[in-house]
């Protein structure tokens, strides 16, 4: 970290890279890369609905809802 508390540069991991860490990365640590990560037929129904597109900013950014195995576990209401 830098002295102000932020990411130095070259640590630092754009939008799309954190995406893939939380999804398909994380799925193929745990061995479940082939039905779960991503968004494909055959593949489980987990992911969350969030509050707008995070490439637009992360500030205000919150879970509108949480989908696992294909049924709705949480909504915002």
């Amino acid at each position: 970290l830098s002295e102000d508390g932020g990411m130095i540069g070259s640590q630092k991991l754009t939008i799309d890279e954190a995406l893939v860490g939380y999804t398909k990365h994380a799925a193929y640590t745990i061995s479940w890369e082939h039905r779960s990560g991503q968004i494909k037929s055959g593949y489980d129904a987990d992911f969350v609905l969030l509050s707008h597109d995070p490439h637009n900013g992360l500030e205000d950014l919150t879970v509108q809802a949480t989908m696992k195995a294909g049924r709705w576990t949480f909504e915002k209401v």
